[in-house]
């Protein structure tokens, strides 16, 4: 209920104090009222609502309901993430809840308290010595490409989000590692 404690004694009050009145004579009394200029009730369900709550558990107050389920961050949970984060590191945190029931931001949140760190798998080219030679080269290539055609920029064709290799890799964009350890450098020769 969007009301705060105050105002809802309000309710409560004008309910008690006019019992022949129904929720819709209550609600304009309510909205009468001075103290509730700024909080004006639209629907006579809000009252009902009010009303039944006060007398069903005799209070104001939002109570927290009973017998709620233990948050999936419990420790057996996390014990279970962690492990299976131990056991395969290059797992992703969508596999992990999905595997251990649970979402996966639970995962993500499970796994951040335990100091591991999820990393976006990056493909990066190992810089050479002659890769300066071969920046400027085509730089100055691309310059005179711009000089002999100026539209040329505009046959360019840039994609989004996606690596497509010869050797058969496709996407890497949502591919995530888990570890325990805050760097790590993958090379591949």
């Amino acid at each position: 209920m969007g009301l705060p404690p105050y105002l809802r004694l309000i309710v409560i009050k004008i309910s008690y104090r006019y019992p022949e009145d129904t929720y819709q004579q209550v609600m304009e009394r309510y909205n009468a009222h001075p103290s509730t200029i700024n909080h004006q009730i639209r629907s006579k369900g809000t009252i009902k609502n009010i009303i039944d709550k006060f007398e069903s558990s005799f209070t104001l107050l939002d109570l927290k309901p009973k017998n709620l389920q233990k948050p999936a961050t419990e420790e057996e949970m996390a014990a279970a993430v962690i492990a299976a984060a131990f056991l395969d590191p290059h797992t992703t945190t969508r596999k992990l809840g999905l595997d251990s029931g649970i979402s996966q931001m639970s995962v993500v949140k499970i796994l951040k308290q335990n100091n591991f760190h999820l990393y976006k798998m990056q493909i990066l080219h190992m810089l050479n010595d002659d890769d300066a030679d071969r920046r400027s080269d085509f730089c100055k290539w691309a310059r005179d490409m711009c000089h002999k055609n100026p539209e040329w920029t505009r046959c360019i064709i840039f994609g989004d989000e996606c690596s497509v290799h010869l050797n058969g890799e496709v996407n890497r964009q949502n591919f995530r590692l888990v570890t325990n350890s805050p760097k790590i450098t993958f090379t591949k020769s």
